[in-house]
């Protein structure tokens, strides 16, 4: 395994889309500075009247949509909630999440995954990896891990260039909870896993990455977050599936034990499930 995950590691790193999803993180990560630098320091008011203009959007569509009683008006706080989330975001925890809990940056980590399974299939060194005795089943594995792990060190590189840059640029800075930050980025780190195993999954089954792609980008997009929500109404438990939705709500807001649980448990299922089925198409498959 030690030198399925070398041979991995080596033909990964010299892919065109390694390197391609490599420079899109780390312009994603100065963003992310750039994003925490407005919205804590917020240069110019722009932040203020743009967050000032949106609640009194938000109260004058509440008032049409509601008949209030005299003495108030029960108004929506969920972007009261996302201002003050993202005027404290000078945190290493408030890194992470204006890092991380956009969905986009899961769908590089998919793609560099259909796309490096894709050109896999279309190279003689695939073939050829069946001559020396080594087990589909090991060459899947070895795969999946070093995807995994070099996904890690990406979140890893992009959490610090954010990290730094955003110590930098704000005026102030807080340390805030390392157990906090070890919790969100396990979380991360879980959501990673299941797209690159989603990933995997059908590009190696379908041979190809194009919908390995399409399927991923469904899912970070929130099109498939519509149909386990509208399914929800019936199953429940579906809900917890809806990982692009999920990944929105905790930006600004924490969730119960319980729904943790819960997608936990859905992640765990998706994993199970995708890794599973690759396992067992590589064990039946002919590598020819």
């Amino acid at each position: 395994m030690i030198n399925e995950l070398k041979i991995n590691f080596y033909r990964l790193i010299r892919t065109t889309s390694f390197r391609v999803i490599l420079v899109l993180l780390v312009l994603s990560s100065i963003c992310s500075a750039v994003e925490v630098k407005a919205f804590v320091d917020d240069p110019g008011g722009i932040m203020s009247y743009i967050f000032a203009v949106g609640s009194v959007e938000e109260k004058d569509s509440e008032i049409e949509e509601s008949e209030p009683e005299v003495g108030g008006v029960d108004i929506d706080v969920s972007l009261s909630k996302l201002s003050n989330t993202l005027r404290n975001t000078n945190t290493i925890q408030g890194v992470l999440k204006i890092q991380y809990y956009d969905s986009a940056v899961f769908l590089f980590y998919a793609i560099m995954t259909a796309l490096f399974v894709g050109a896999e299939f279309k190279s003689r060194f695939h073939v050829n990896r069946f001559s020396v005795n080594t087990s589909p089943v090991t060459i899947v594995m070895g795969e999946w891990v070093s995807l995994l792990i070099v996904s890690f060190i990406l979140e890893i590189i992009g959490y610090g260039i954010a990290l730094g840059l955003s110590y930098l640029l704000c005026n102030s800075f807080s340390s805030g909870s390392p157990l906090d930050l070890l919790s969100d980025f396990c979380f991360v780190s879980g959501i990673s896993c299941v797209y690159i195993t989603l990933a995997y999954a059908i590009a190696y089954i379908r041979r190809t990455s194009a919908m390995s792609i399409v399927c991923c980008a469904l899912l970070s997009s929130g099109v498939l977050d519509i149909v386990f929500l509208f399914a929800a109404k019936w199953v429940k438990p579906l809900q917890y599936f809806a990982f692009s939705s999920t990944m929105n709500r905790l930006l600004y807001d924490s969730m119960p034990s319980n729904d943790m649980i819960g997608i936990y448990l859905a992640m765990f299922v998706v994993t199970a499930i995708s890794l599973g089925s690759t396992l067992a198409v590589a064990s039946k498959r002919d590598a020819y």
